[in-house]
């Protein structure tokens, strides 16, 4: 796993859904944490609200078991009532001014004041009146160990659902880290990381790559007898963009194909465990996986602007960069830009030789065939092609890479 942001505020073993929680916040997905008593699902939700909306956040959580009107609402001003308005007088505990609120055991909820929370869940409204909340939580316990009630699938089709470890589940490393906790990041500290990433465009290719993967999956689980719905589709859309822009900015935070699926099972409600269904959860991850496969957020290869940048993108696999290489300089015509990109190739320490020989060719055939006039013959290209070659051969990269030392 690569960086962590969330162990700098005191949160252990989250990496899994770190990424995804952040992206939910930039897109004002409520996230709906499912997991055992003291997994730190509360403590986690405070100190996330208050490294990400700053210093002075309000963020107030309630017992959805046990919470009446007056807790949730504050008290009627008896002034304003015999003026015949309804104002509420605001309370520490009322929602009014909070900045962020944790609705708890939102499964075990009272369901004479459920609608007055999932319209705060839905619009951030209660009793049709804004309040100003900027992000909502939700919290419960899986329904299979704690025989609590399941939920109906258009409540949880409002959440992310992520799963939270439990402390038995962590790695000894982070077992470890939780008995020598010290303490906690400042508040406000991932609040300018997040407005950089409010603000980053996607380029082109990634966003059309990220379109066509969730149309992809959206056809797929309608497929599989999950009705992935419009609001689905959207929120899925809205949330692999906007973790696409967290990992422009938050440098290490790693991304991986098994969080990404992480992302569309939680937007899924049969795959919850929260709601009575006959779905195989197993089934539909693999399939989710599947379409998922290579795919990648702040892809290098589809974010680089030239094939002089893209040379230097950092990519694991040596062939999948030739190729990308390839693909881009069948269009480069600049001579200049070619040479750059070269430069570049042979300033790398960590190209193979067979992949280094296939990039050679590549760019020896493509300045090749630009000096080559439009009447010349086969003979004359393959002639061309090998000239070039001595000028993209061993020694000019044993040259370039020697500069660099």
């Amino acid at each position: 796993m690569g960086k962590s942001y969330f162990v700098e505020l005191g949160i252990i073993g989250w990496e899994h859904i770190e990424p995804i929680i952040l992206g939910a916040i930039l897109c004002n997905k409520s996230v709906l944490l499912n997991g055992m008593h003291g997994s730190n699902k509360t403590e986690g939700c405070a100190l996330i609200s208050e490294a990400v909306f700053g210093e002075g956040t309000k963020f107030v959580p309630y017992d959805t078991s046990l919470v009446n009107a007056d807790d949730l609402l504050g008290f009627l001003n008896p002034a304003c009532l015999q003026a015949g308005e309804i104002e509420y007088i605001s309370t520490p505990d009322s929602i009014w001014d909070a900045t962020s609120c944790l609705l708890d055991e939102i499964n075990r909820c009272n369901p004479y004041n459920a609608a007055k929370f999932f319209e705060i869940v839905r619009a951030r409204t209660i009793n049709g009146r804004p309040t100003d909340l900027q992000f909502v939580w939700a919290a419960c316990n899986p329904p299979d160990k704690y025989n609590t009630a399941h939920m109906d699938p258009a409540q949880v089709s409002r959440f992310v659902v992520l799963n939270v470890p439990t402390y038995g589940e962590l790695s000894n490393s982070d077992q470890k880290r939780i008995m020598n906790l010290g303490e906690h990041g400042a508040a406000g500290s991932l609040k300018p990381l997040l407005d950089q990433a409010r603000a980053a465009s996607i380029p082109a290719g990634q966003a059309k790559a990220i379109e066509a993967k969730v149309t992809k999956l959206a056809e797929t689980m309608n497929k599989s007898g999950i009705q992935f719905s419009g609001r689905q589709v959207r929120d899925l859309h809205n949330i692999f963009s906007n973790m696409d822009r967290i990992s422009q900015v938050f440098d290490g935070l790693e991304i991986n194909e098994q969080i990404l699926c992480t992302a569309v099972m939680g937007l899924i409600p049969e795959t919850t465990g929260l709601i009575r269904t006959t779905i195989d959860r197993m089934k539909v991850e693999a399939e989710i996986a599947t379409v998922l496969h290579g795919f990648k957020l702040s892809d290098p290869v589809l974010t680089a602007a030239n094939v002089a940048e893209l040379c230097k993108a950092k990519i694991r696999d040596g062939a999948g960069l030739a190729a990308a290489i390839a693909d881009m300089l069948h269009t480069e015509d600049d001579p200049k830009m070619i040479e750059k990109a070269w430069q570049n190739i042979t300033a790398r320490q960590d190209i193979q030789p067979d992949v280094f020989k296939t990039l050679r060719q590549t760019f020896a055939a493509r300045v090749a065939l630009i000096k080559l006039p439009k009447d010349a013959k086969i003979e004359d290209a393959a002639a061309a092609v090998k000239v070039e070659l001595n000028n993209y051969g061993p020694k000019a990269a044993r040259s370039g890479r020697k500069k660099k030392a």
